[in-house]
């Protein structure tokens, strides 16, 4: 009936449905297994809330999913946050809309909304835990997109983390140029994460 529809209306018909997602989860350590700590996530997707389960994480119901609307998605991400730190040893936060804008090849509203981010979460987030004693926190970035073409690029991603026990390299800005100088440009992922998590 569907496809009559479409053609009545000069569509193209369906012609297969793509069965996707029907595996069985792999089994992985947990977090609490690789780290020693207990985690919270507060995914900006269905499919990060699915990993952060697989990996024993607590998990926040989506907020807002694939939502470009940053100033009402941003400060419900950080209130839940600063709940989470009363509980648990770290927190772990994946925000989506920057990188749905930053698809669009919207300079204006990029930059906006980065802004609004350095505001918004990474602030809020700072002038809470400099109350609680020591901490690190870390934003990162799992991408690169050019500002003037939709499309993503294979190039360093910047990042930066802060806290307790960290030193300065010599970057100066947040941005891909910088990151590609940057002593700890190489890093992978994980590695990246254990010497937020840890002292060493």
């Amino acid at each position: 009936e569907s496809n009559h529809v479409k053609l009545d209306l000069g569509e193209n018909p369906v012609n297969a449905i793509w069965i996707w997602g029907n595996q069985i989860p792999k089994k992985v350590k947990t977090f609490q297994e690789l780290y020693g700590m207990n985690a919270f996530c507060i995914p900006g997707t269905h499919l990060i809330r699915g990993i952060a389960l697989n990996t024993g994480l607590d998990a926040a119901p989506v907020i807002a999913p694939h939502s470009r609307q940053a100033h009402e998605i941003f400060p419900k991400r950080v209130d839940a946050a600063i709940r989470a730190f009363e509980v648990y040893d770290a927190v772990i936060m994946h925000i989506e809309t920057i990188e749905e804008i930053g698809q669009t090849a919207d300079l204006q509203r990029k930059c906006q909304v980065i802004e609004s981010f350095d505001e918004k979460v990474v602030g809020r987030l700072l002038d809470h835990l400099q109350h609680q004693g020591d901490f690190r926190i870390l934003v990162a970035t799992s991408y690169s997109s050019a500002s003037d073409r939709s499309v993503l690029q294979k190039m360093t991603v910047p990042w930066v983390f802060y806290g307790a026990g960290i030193s300065a390299d010599k970057s100066k800005t947040f941005n891909e140029k910088e990151a590609r100088s940057s002593f700890f440009s190489t890093y992978a992922g994980y590695k990246l994460l254990k010497k937020t998590l840890f002292r060493k």
